[in-house]
């Protein structure tokens, strides 16, 4: 049996959604750019680069509490020699229940919301934006590793929120693998892979680059998500020395 790439995250990792909307989105307005068809998103080419199985369970717009939960719900299916890929997302998204969703939702600093007072949503945003919640994303780290380790499983994380790895270094936390921490020498995986992909593709990573402005998205595009699985790929094999 084969075993599986999971990976979590936000956007960053997760497929283009949503789609098809009425109006177009930025997704929707890339893929006619594109002239109808979307690229594969790093963690599908990422799974054929490493001969692996998929299970790419990123969600759009989630925060690391909700990335943290979805793991937990599925670490029971992970098993011996499956390698896990953790992307971590802003600090400043947090989860509340609201009424219309009928669940725990996550709020995003750019969006505003009818069933939450503004005040409070900005008092909320600037309480997360204080780096000492960063402590819960090590408090995550600290027992996915020990779960990796219980479990057989190799596991690795990287963060699209540079102050997050800067924070781990200039505080020297203590009792935390930091080998598994993809990109940490840059000020942020995006900035990795820019000093690592051919310079001739540095200004194409995201959608706003590679459509020549046409379609304001900061997410990576076609060039992006190439260069990131080639990115993840090479720092996997240095690591278990293949």
């Amino acid at each position: 049996m084969k075993n599986t790439l999971w990976t979590f995250g936000c956007s960053f990792t997760a497929e283009w959604e949503p789609l098809d909307n009425d109006p177009p989105n930025n997704y929707d307005k890339y893929r006619e750019w594109r002239g109808g068809e979307l690229p594969d998103v790093w963690p599908k080419i990422l799974a054929r680069h490493l001969k692996l199985d998929l299970q790419n369970k990123g969600k759009g717009a989630t925060g690391n509490h909700t990335i943290f939960k979805t793991f937990c719900d599925n670490s029971s299916f992970i098993k011996e020699n499956d390698i896990v890929v953790i992307g971590w997302t802003q600090i400043a998204r947090y989860p509340m229940f609201l009424e219309s969703a009928r669940e725990l939702f996550d709020l995003l600093p750019s969006e505003t919301y009818e069933e939450i007072p503004q005040n409070v949503h900005e008092f909320n945003l600037i309480n997360r934006t204080n780096l000492s919640w960063i402590g819960e994303i090590i408090s995550y780290m600290r027992i996915i590793n020990e779960l990796a380790e219980y479990k057989k499983f190799k596991v690795y994380f990287w963060t699209s929120d540079g102050p997050i790895f800067h924070y781990i270094i200039e505080n020297n936390i203590q009792n935390l693998k930091l080998d598994n921490l993809i990109a940490i020498e840059y000020n942020s995986m995006f900035d990795g892979i820019a000093n690592t992909c051919p310079s001739k593709y540095i200004e194409k990573l995201s959608i706003f680059q590679e459509t020549n402005k046409e379609v304001a998205d900061a997410h990576m595009g076609y060039y992006g998500h190439m260069y990131q699985a080639e990115f993840i790929k090479n720092f996997i094999l240095k690591s278990e020395n293949l």
